[in-house]
């Protein structure tokens, strides 16, 4: 989320007087191919792997996850600049990750659900 955030926005971060000092830096136009080719072959071996030890159910939490992440900042979606899908997307990105980890543990529901939502909380 943070490599393409970063890419997404560069234009508003060149104007953020901020930026640079206290809310990090600019990442330089140089580094957006490369930051999105690295974004892209350190996920996707992961979710293809994901998508073939899941289920359905498991598929379609990974996509909502995934759908928020990408429609934060990539242009045409910015739900960061859309009162409400901010606070949505930004939160679903968190959130999702714990009953992903349930489905494919097979454990949704269960009293064992709690220390997977732990595990998977901090290992996400």
């Amino acid at each position: 989320m943070y490599g393409i955030n970063d890419v997404f926005d560069y234009a508003s971060d060149l104007r953020n007087p901020r930026k640079g000092v206290v809310e990090g830096a600019v990442l330089g136009r140089v580094m957006h191919r490369t930051t999105l080719i690295a974004a892209a072959v350190t996920n996707v071996p992961f979710l293809i792997y994901l998508a073939v030890v899941g289920n359905p159910l498991s598929w379609a939490v990974l996509a909502v996850s995934v759908f928020a992440v990408l429609a934060y900042s990539a242009p045409g979606l910015r739900f960061k600049e859309r009162h409400c899908l901010d606070s949505i997307t930004s939160s679903t990105h968190f959130v999702s990750p714990p009953p992903s980890h349930w489905h494919w543990q097979g454990r949704y529901g269960t009293r064992s659900s709690w220390p997977c939502w732990v595990r998977s909380f901090y290992a996400a």
